[in-house]
């Protein structure tokens, strides 16, 4: 759910001039879902150099991406 809902954040923001906008925003999801992992109690906690592995090879996180303006004739 977390996935569609980044991919969708950035389908509808990833335009020309937004580019800060949609990595600061994938960023701090990144950083709260990180954050929220670590809080289970009674486990070790997560490192970031895992995690960030896990989101790349497992989760496939979306990347940021600025789509091109659609020209309306």
């Amino acid at each position: 759910m977390l996935k569609r809902k980044v991919q969708g954040h950035n389908a509808y923001y990833g335009i020309t001039g937004n580019s800060r906008g949609i990595g600061s925003f994938s960023y701090h999801a990144q950083n709260a879902w990180f954050e929220w992992l670590n809080r289970r109690g009674g486990k070790k906690p997560l490192s970031w150099e895992k995690y960030s592995q896990w989101l790349r090879e497992v989760f496939h996180w979306p990347a940021p991406r600025i789509r091109p303006r659609s020209r309306v004739a």
